[in-house]
């Protein structure tokens, strides 16, 4: 019973000692082991990138699992300037720098994204994705098909070549962790 009061007044204790100190969230998370580095893309990849630092050197991170993006629909991408939190993980018999949050500080400005609705030609069309050549950002983007979605006008089969305005949302990939288009609707123009 005395090895509660104990637990509970030291947590108490280093409670009292963060609010009056003024430790934030990131001082904590670096006294764990967790560091932060600030730097841009050079190379992404399947659950890991390429970052060089603002010192000049270059390091892979590995995203997973356990990776919180902010904003939540952003992934590393070859230009981005990132700020990286991460922490040294054993797995298979090696150490790698495991990322905790990714934070996106600048996007790279000549990547462009799609509006939404996007207007575009059907370059594939498959029975769960088409792929979409978008020309206001002159690139071809995959868009998945979501459950519930629409065709207009109703009964229509997309095919290759018709022209298209798709509203869509992104969602962060179920294996991947990256973000994919899934289709809302479809319609022919």
């Amino acid at each position: 019973m005395v090895k509660g009061y104990k637990r509970k007044f030291i947590w108490l204790f280093v409670a009292a000692l963060l609010v009056f100190v003024g430790v934030g969230v990131e001082q904590v998370r670096a006294s764990a082991g967790d560091q932060t580095v600030t730097g841009v893309v050079t190379q992404g990849g399947f659950g890991k990138f390429v970052l060089r630092t603002e010192a000049g050197k270059d390091e892979t991170f590995n995203t997973g699992r356990e990776t919180k993006y902010e904003p939540e629909d952003f992934r590393a991408r070859e230009g981005d300037e990132v700020q990286v939190t991460y922490y040294d993980k054993e797995a298979r018999g090696r150490t790698i720098q495991a990322v905790s949050l990714l934070k996106l500080v600048k996007a790279n400005p000549d990547i462009k994204e799609p509006g939404n609705p996007a207007e575009g030609i059907i370059k594939e069309a498959g029975r769960r994705a088409f792929n979409i050549y978008i020309p206001d950002i002159d690139r071809t983007l995959n868009f998945e098909i979501a459950r519930g979605w629409k065709s207009i006008p109703k009964g229509w089969t997309p095919a290759m070549d018709d022209k298209v305005s798709v509203t869509y949302k992104k969602v962060p990939s179920r294996f991947s962790g990256a973000i994919i288009y899934q289709i809302q609707t479809l319609e022919q123009l």
